[in-house]
């Protein structure tokens, strides 16, 4: 099970990577298991972070981590800090930065470990966090819908897209990234909470 948590932590770039542009390779990945049943992925660290800095930024109010909480529950940060239980955090980006200054391929990191995460911990639910996060799981698992934005807003209707995964059923849940900078996204994010909860909810009971 270790595996694929081994070769991302020790990845050395791809070519025209974030990373490998940015100068500095130090990808943040979570420890894995197919018992994980809710994926979260959320664009990109920010620049500095690491992996125990993410864990302790659930105690900074308007953090992500510390919003995220906010919509998922306290589970999310327990399965986060123990590496363990129902959720799984992941990133678009692994290594962490500002890949809007930077000039790369932005889909490189997604297309070389994001696709084989899933595959791996066949979720029963994917929370895809901001636009690239949500625009790179539409095009790899549901074509039928272009943008992302449109299939956010559907939500608020009770309208969940489903995907199949090895033969079973993942559902699809999109969120605007819940930064500090965006206040229109996380009010959007804290009118779509019930339905998420809702969501969560049918999967944990």
């Amino acid at each position: 099970m270790g595996e694929l948590f081994e070769e991302i932590s020790a990845c050395k770039g791809y070519d025209n990577c974030f990373g490998k542009v940015a100068g500095e390779i130090k990808p943040i990945v979570f420890r894995m298991d197919p018992t994980m049943r809710i994926m979260v992925i959320t664009e990109q660290p920010r620049a500095g972070r690491k992996k125990e800095s993410l864990k302790e930024a659930f105690q900074v109010k308007k953090s992500v981590p510390y919003r995220l909480k906010h919509l998922l529950g306290d589970s999310f940060q327990t399965s986060v800090e123990s590496e363990s239980g129902i959720f799984y955090w992941t990133h678009y980006i692994k290594c962490p930065g500002e890949f809007r200054r930077i000039k790369c391929k932005m889909d490189a990191c997604a297309d070389a470990h994001l696709k084989r995460e899933i595959e791996f911990i066949k979720p029963t639910l994917i929370i895809c966090v901001g636009g690239r996060s949500s625009s790179w799981v539409l095009n790899k698992f549901y074509r039928n819908e272009k943008d992302w934005r449109e299939v956010l807003w559907r939500q608020i209707f009770g309208n969940i897209i489903e995907i199949k995964l090895a033969g079973s059923v993942t559902k699809l849940f999109f969120l605007f990234h819940p930064s500090e900078r965006s206040s229109i996204g996380w009010f959007i994010d804290q009118k779509l909470k019930d339905q998420l909860q809702n969501v969560v909810s049918q999967i944990t009971r």
